[in-house]
């Protein structure tokens, strides 16, 4: 997801995550405390300072329906598949 924003261009971007915990992990509110998940971490992070403005929000579980869906049709490459903020709020 950050790689393909990034390599389409996108300077601001809004991320939704189901995973408070990284969700929190991202933001610097919680810390990583896996050695095995730190690359990807690093990587991540890494990523997200190539953004002009990156924004996290936790996707809560009354709304993760929709979050699954997206995520499946951005995967499957549907062109159709169109994210909006009002989606979320």
């Amino acid at each position: 997801g950050l790689e393909a924003a990034y390599q389409n261009h996108v300077a601001r971007l809004a991320v939704f995550g189901d995973s408070k915990l990284v969700i929190n992990q991202m933001l610097g509110t919680y810390r990583l405390n896996s050695a095995r998940l730190a690359p990807l971490y690093r990587a991540a992070k890494g990523l997200v300072e190539r953004f002009s403005h990156v924004a996290f929000t936790h996707v809560t579980r009354n709304k993760n329906q929709r979050a699954d869906e997206l995520a499946i049709r951005a995967i499957e490459g549907d062109p159709d598949s169109e994210c909006r903020l009002d989606d979320w709020y």
